[in-house]
């Protein structure tokens, strides 16, 4: 059952944790109730073990092999790690960032899956294709792809948000070895006037497509914090402030957010947003107060 680390790692970016010599370490898929990296991967021998269960190993070759696109993906030609934590170098990037087409094509080709994220958010097959959403057959989850916050014309991944099909919020889980930071849902770019700090994807991509309704999502940057609210005062330093003309702070009307973002509004120069229709984030707002979805 020999494989390549290019296969490995396009099939199981998410329960990536770390590399020790020739072996690639991953949570199994099949093993995730136990919360343990028992999954290896022999890079030099091209072997892939779960030491819970051999026979997990065996699913996922499978799974793997009847793939034609993972059959023929050739391994990545170098790996940069320090200390042990994986970054995501450019190789890796590129994995991540073809495993986030295949799943955006696959949510692109499912009707159903279409009109359940629409009906639940508000969310139009464009925005979509344009933000790159997913759907994990794997794990029966969406994908939201997480990219680092810059004001240049790059875009860097940092990993991505698995979030259950009903849109709970239990079972919320990010990628291993996801960076607590600031990601940018679309980019700086040489029309951006306006910065809108919101709290969640959901309500990221919904403010993206709202202003895209009325031709302005172009003036925005739009950047959400990777792991929630209590998150958003550690890296708000990486702003940089001078790029932009407004700053907005929108974060939800609760009494977690409210605090949070009262006091970063007092050290920063933001204008604090805030919802008085009694919603709760502005992906409610939008269904309820301008779409008027019951």
């Amino acid at each position: 059952m020999r494989l390549n680390i290019g296969q490995v790692l396009y099939y199981l970016t998410p329960y990536f944790n770390k590399k020790q010599g020739d072996e690639f370490i991953f949570q199994c898929p099949y093993c995730m109730d136990t919360g343990r990296d028992n999954l290896k991967f022999n890079e030099r021998k091209g072997i892939l073990h779960c030491f819970a269960n051999p026979e997990h190993s065996k699913m996922i070759y499978k799974e793997i092999m009847s793939n034609p696109r993972l059959r023929r993906l050739s391994q990545p030609t170098q790996y940069e790690y320090k200390d042990e934590t994986p970054p995501l170098s450019p190789e890796i990037q590129l994995y991540y960032a073809l495993a986030f087409d295949t799943r955006n094509d696959y949510l692109l080709g499912n009707d159903k899956l279409l009109e359940l994220i629409y009906q639940k958010r508000g969310i139009t097959k464009k925005t979509v294709e344009f933000m790159n959403i997913g759907f994990s057959w794997q794990d029966d989850k969406w994908v939201f792809p997480s990219y680092g916050y810059r004001t240049d014309s790059g875009m860097d991944i940092l990993g991505y948000e698995l979030r259950p099909r009903d849109f709970s919020k239990k079972g919320i889980c990010r990628s291993k070895g996801s960076p607590n930071n600031l990601s940018a849902v679309n980019r700086y770019n040489k029309d951006t006037e306006i910065l809108c700090i919101v709290e969640g994807y959901l309500d990221a991509y919904t403010l993206w497509q709202h202003l895209n309704e009325h031709d302005q999502s172009s003036k925005y940057h739009i950047v959400t914090p990777t792991n929630g609210i209590n998150s958003l005062s550690k890296h708000i330093d990486r702003i940089e402030f001078d790029k932009y003309k407004k700053h907005y702070l929108f974060v939800d009307n609760d009494e977690v957010s409210r605090p949070i973002a009262n006091k970063i509004c007092t050290k920063y120069p933001f204008e604090n947003i805030r919802l008085t229709c009694g919603c709760k984030d502005f992906n409610e707002h939008y269904l309820r107060c301008i779409k008027g979805f019951n």
